[in-house]
């Protein structure tokens, strides 16, 4: 009778060949607290298997990624990083979409859904915009910066803010 060999452990010091599949495998199992056996049993596959994938550049078939992404609560396209570069929702607009003013209560509400956006200014550069962690403090948009920045030069100045969306793997 062929003995599997045990499940190597959880944390190990050579991740120079994982992939980015395997860096959102680990990320999402770990967010969940599952163990690698855990994720396995409950997806069908071994948990030797599932360490594999997180550890090297592996190609699983399409109905081993369902049934992760299944067991992950998350898309097929998430766990893959196909849905990387795309806002969240729909990729494409359907043809009777339409654009809808929102109040702002509504605007506000959507803002403390994100923590990611980007501010707009103008310096006397020109038009700069730039990358900020944010959050909302009761109805105003607080964030970082510095008294010398292109941002903070343009404090009281009219500026854009909008939500913008990062790959939480990479």
């Amino acid at each position: 009778m062929k003995r599997t060999p045990p499940i190597q452990p959880e944390t190990t010091t050579g991740t120079s060949r994982r992939t980015d599949l395997g860096r959102r495998l680990a990320a999402r199992r770990e967010a969940l607290g599952l163990s690698r056996a855990e994720l396995g049993r409950r997806c069908g596959a071994d948990g030797n298997y599932i360490a594999y994938l997180e550890e090297h550049a592996a190609s699983p078939s399409i109905g081993t990624l369902v049934r992760l992404a299944d067991v992950l609560g998350v898309s097929v396209d998430d766990l893959t990083g196909a849905s990387a570069g795309r806002a969240p929702g729909r990729s494409t607009a359907r043809r009777d979409s339409a654009l809808v003013p929102l109040g702002e209560s509504e605007c506000r509400d959507l803002l403390g859904t994100h923590g990611v956006g980007r501010i707009a200014v103008f310096s006397s550069e020109g038009p700069v915009v730039l990358p900020v962690n944010y959050l909302m403090a009761g109805s105003d948009i607080a964030f970082r910066t510095s008294a010398v920045s292109v941002v903070g030069r343009s404090a009281g100045a009219e500026a854009a803010f909008e939500i913008d969306h990062i790959d939480d793997v990479t």
